[in-house]
């Protein structure tokens, strides 16, 4: 049950954060709207929107500057690792291997 749980809730972080991506993306293009905060995006990112972060970063080509924007790539695939660690415990536990 908890590993459903956790699934929705990768699933729903990773479609908020794609969608504020695009959200921000649009803004950025028009100076007078008002821009998502940087901390925004990379709390969702760090608390299970991973997927939908890499899907911003590198499907809607936002927040991709290496030089000025590289901790959103290394938050992302970072925390893409941590979701997916604990994917396969939840996985591993609930199937009996772990407990």
């Amino acid at each position: 049950m908890l590993l459903e749980i956790y699934w929705s809730w990768i699933g729903i972080a990773s479609a908020l954060c794609a969608l504020l991506f695009f959200i921000d993306k649009r803004a950025s293009c028009r100076p007078e709207r008002r821009r998502i905060p940087e901390i925004v995006l990379l709390s969702l990112i760090t608390f299970g929107g991973s997927v939908g972060g890499l899907l911003g970063i590198y499907g809607m080509h936002h927040k991709q500057n290496r030089h000025t924007k590289f901790h959103f790539r290394i938050t992302a695939f970072l925390s893409c690792i941590a979701q997916a660690g604990i994917l396969l415990l939840l996985y591993l536990k609930q199937g009996g291997v772990l407990s």
